[in-house]
């Protein structure tokens, strides 16, 4: 996407910016780091790749796969529906039964009459 002369720049400003850095780290008395340059440089770096993209092949691309229908789609969406929905009606019956059960469960107690009686 980016151009041959984007790149070379990039990597020109790369390595001036690698001898700045390291020439800074070496010899801290001898020069200074201009952060607003450095700044500077990295904003004509964004711009450079920026305007470089070609977003009218982005579009096309997106176009194609967004707003194309693919062979066996409405199928596949059709069979997946069926049974999210049979899955959901099979999970209404298995709760519903458990919670009509559970205050039947609760009165019934599980020890039989002779276990509670032996207790007491």
């Amino acid at each position: 996407m980016l151009s041959n002369a984007t790149i070379q720049a990039n990597a020109a400003a790369r390595e001036e910016l690698k001898e700045e850095l390291l020439d800074a780290v070496l010899h801290p008395n001898n020069s200074h780091f201009d952060i607003q340059n450095f700044l500077q440089q990295q904003e004509k770096r964004v711009e450079a790749i920026v305007s470089s993209v070609d977003y009218k092949k982005i579009d096309t691309w997106k176009n194609q796969v967004m707003d194309s229908s693919q062979y066996g789609e409405s199928f596949l969406r059709f069979t997946l529906t069926t049974i999210i929905c049979f899955g959901g009606i099979l999970n209404l019956i298995y709760q519903s039964y458990g919670m009509a059960g559970l205050p039947i469960h609760l009165i019934n107690g599980t020890k039989s009459l002779e276990a509670e009686n032996d207790e007491i």
